[in-house]
């Protein structure tokens, strides 16, 4: 749904997070150093993306391990950025 899907990607912080995810599987306990938000914060922005289908989890031992399920995001993210600095 392109609503959830936006407004999913809405927030910078949530922006930052799927920029990094278009480097590499990131686990859920470097996101809150990335960020330089609490973890309950970026709990909630994992929480959001995986809702809006943006990221996908999978656990690797102990350690939940994020993933971009369409890197076709990141081009939604530069188009909105190449947009709004015109």
């Amino acid at each position: 749904m392109p609503v959830k899907l936006f407004k999913a990607i809405s927030d910078p912080t949530r922006i930052t997070i799927v920029k990094e995810l278009g480097k590499r599987d990131i686990c859920a306990c470097e996101f809150p150093i990335l960020t330089r938000k609490a973890q309950p914060t970026t709990s909630l922005h994992l929480r959001t993306l995986k809702e809006a289908g943006i990221v996908t989890t999978k656990r690797d031992g102990k350690k939940i391990m994020y993933h971009l399920k369409n890197k076709k995001i990141l081009d939604i993210i530069k188009s909105g950025e190449l947009i709004s600095n015109d």
